[in-house]
């Protein structure tokens, strides 16, 4: 059996203390329990939130800014009593939201940035989701995870696959997450009527079998059949029925466009509350974890 070298897995989790976020956070907890790790609770005082009002130009001294960041601290502590067998850092910052979360993972070396949404609704259909632009501003894979997601530990990890052989990229991961929880591995290949790619699809699916086969990682190639809808679609409806507990997709920032349909969206936001596990293609950052053999 091959070695994975462990090494304890920091977390950071941006929140404005609503309730999504709060939700962020008990599946926070739940990693790094897995994982002997760290929370970074971020709180950014210019994001906006529910505990003080928004700082302008004309308020914005240190004395306020001291009362506003202690409000804030005093907040996250608290969630420290929630969560008294998890270790607990308090960040609190000023600025632009996006700036701050990608300054503060690589001030703390953070391993998973999990990261609360309401979704994409409204405005946010014109300009871009809010997850989309952390995860395209970061090397860190994040974890988006819907209102009232759900999650009690983890048994069955969807791994999607299509002809893009960067797929591989997300193995790494995939592997981590399965060895410290147990978790089986759904390899689940998109169907290929051209003969070229379905030899491709099925090459990469051969190649990751044997990969997780060699690290002990419990995983199965699902005999995928569904050419209903999109591949995203047939993705939902398979994790649906195995009750998944996480989506692994891939990432890329290079075809993200404000006005045009984002595919890792439509997983992202799938009506059915799945978390959803974003490796960012471009920028992947190589987890502390390192792969021996």
């Amino acid at each position: 059996m091959e070695k994975i070298e462990k090494k304890k897995m920091s977390i950071l989790v941006p929140t404005d203390f609503s309730d999504t976020c709060e939700n962020a956070i008990r599946h926070a907890v739940i990693y790094s329990k897995s994982f002997d790790g760290s929370i970074y609770i971020l709180h950014d005082l210019d994001g906006g939130d529910k505990s003080s009002k928004t700082i302008t130009d004309d308020d914005e001294t240190d004395s306020f800014f001291s009362d506003v960041k202690s409000q804030a601290l005093d907040l996250i502590n608290a969630l420290s009593k929630t969560f008294p067998d998890v270790h607990i850092i308090p960040v609190v910052r000023k600025g632009d939201i996006f700036t701050e979360i990608n300054a503060v993972a690589e001030e703390f070396d953070v391993d998973l940035i999990v990261l609360g949404t309401h979704g994409k609704k409204g405005f946010q259909k014109i300009v871009g989701s809010y997850a989309l632009k952390v995860i395209d501003s970061t090397k860190v894979s994040v974890i988006v995870v819907q209102d009232d997601a759900v999650i009690e530990g983890f048994n069955n990890i969807v791994f999607p696959i299509n002809i893009n052989v960067e797929d591989r990229q997300k193995a790494e991961s995939a592997i981590l997450l399965a060895r410290e929880t147990g978790a089986m591995i759904h390899l689940f290949p998109k169907v290929e009527t051209i003969a070229a790619n379905k030899t491709k699809v099925t090459n990469v699916v051969r190649q990751l079998k044997a990969f997780f086969d060699k690290y002990s990682v419990s995983s199965i190639v699902v005999d995928n059949k569904d050419t209903s809808g999109s591949f995203e679609d047939q993705i939902i409806k398979y994790s649906l029925t195995i009750n998944a507990d996480l989506i692994l997709i891939l990432s890329d920032p290079s075809s993200h466009f404000p006005l045009l349909r984002n595919k890792e969206e439509d997983l992202m936001f799938n009506s059915s509350l799945i978390p959803v596990m974003c490796v960012n293609e471009r920028k992947f950052k190589s987890s502390k974890f390192s792969i021996i053999g």
